[in-house]
């Protein structure tokens, strides 16, 4: 097994010290490469000790709900910083796939990593901006806080319970329009009841997780594919006309169907 894996291992178990750990040793990382793996990783770590810190601020006191907001705060730039890189770089991904055997895949690509090499820009300073003493200052405390208040089990089940209620309307109102924003809006939510049980109920996680990460890809995979088809239409992609149209028809095809697949998984006809 791998250094990195195995600490990815104990930061699943640990909770949030080995989270924000994981974040100043990546940052390091990303200081040195914006590797595609570096970003993911870094981005997931942040987002674990974000929504540990909103789950916890919506059940903790005043005084304490305040600290949990100065940590949330203290990665938001870094995340935000990092998100239009991580988009590019998963689109790299998915216009690999779903071209692999167009014509005009290598006019895609290399624009494509002409928005990568754009982005990194905004990136970099991202990173550079990043104050690891502030980020664990911000964290001082908060895991034994958080480890105290883990044993209100009705508070989060409350919690839980709202999250899936709101994930339910938001369901509802994505298989009416199939729009993209309200099935990345969907996305999000499931997003926060996954996150919600994995973080607090993990008797419920166990129970429910892998359909909600698999409903999460699903719709995180719908998003990126709105995306390319958005770049695609751009000027930044020189095609042809009739190249544009078929290429953005065969990612649309794929965008159906996997709103078709999500919507099945959600309604237990997924095999």
């Amino acid at each position: 097994m791998s250094a990195a894996r195995a600490r990815r291992g104990r930061t699943k178990r640990d909770g949030l010290g080995a989270w924000v750990d994981e974040v100043a040793v990546l940052h390091a990382k990303a200081s040195r490469a914006l590797r595609v793996e570096v970003v993911h990783d870094l981005r997931v770590a942040i987002r674990r000790c974000r929504s540990l810190a909103q789950g916890l601020r919506q059940v903790d006191a005043d005084d304490g709900a305040a600290r949990w907001k100065a940590l949330s705060d203290a990665g938001r730039a870094l995340f935000q910083g990092l998100g239009d890189l991580r988009d590019a770089q998963v689109m790299k991904e998915h216009a690999s796939r779903a071209l692999a055997n167009a014509p005009c895949a290598a006019a895609v690509d290399a624009a494509i990593e002409a928005r990568i090499a754009a982005v990194k820009v905004s990136a970099r300073a991202a990173v550079a901006g990043f104050d690891v003493d502030a980020w664990r200052a911000a964290a001082d405390g908060l895991p034994e806080r958080a480890h105290a208040l883990l044993v209100e089990r009705a508070l989060f089940d409350h919690l839980a319970l709202r999250r899936f209620h709101e994930v339910k309307e938001l369901h509802q109102q994505a298989m009416r329009s199939k729009a993209s924003t309200s099935l990345h809006e969907l996305r999000i939510g499931v997003k926060k009841l996954r996150y919600t049980l994995e973080n607090f109920l993990p008797d419920a996680h166990a129970a429910v997780g892998k359909v909600l990460k698999r409903a999460q890809d699903l719709l995180g995979d719908v998003h990126d594919l709105d995306v390319l088809v958005a770049t695609l239409s751009s000027e930044h992609v020189r095609l042809h006309s009739d190249d544009r149209s078929r290429t953005a028809t065969v990612v649309r095809a794929d965008r159906d169907r996997l709103v078709q697949e999500y919507r099945a998984l959600a309604l237990g006809n997924d095999g």
